[in-house]
């Protein structure tokens, strides 16, 4: 039973200590662009939501009015209790 229960400790804890970033392009449209503009949006809990993290928002942020790549970047931290999203754009 003791084993068990180390066991059952620890997988919930390392359920709760995994954290994962992924960045991934989402439009590509000609040259990349001398200008970059980021904008982020936050959800914590699944209930506070801060930030929008859109293209226009990130695109605006950037002094960009053509925009030619569009990345995301997405954290998710304690198996989603906090998710951090961060829109990236580039160009002219």
């Amino acid at each position: 039973m003791k084993r068990f229960l180390g066991a059952l400790i620890a997988t919930l804890t390392l359920t709760l200590a995994i954290s994962c970033t992924t960045s991934h392009p989402v439009a590509i449209n000609g040259d990349i662009g001398s200008k970059r503009g980021e904008s982020t949006g936050q959800i914590i809990c699944g209930l506070i939501f801060l930030g929008n993290g859109d293209i226009l928002d990130a695109a605006k942020n950037g002094g960009i009015t053509h925009v030619s790549t569009v990345d995301i970047r997405t954290t998710n931290i304690l198996g989603g209790l906090y998710i951090k999203s961060t829109t990236i754009v580039s160009g002219e």
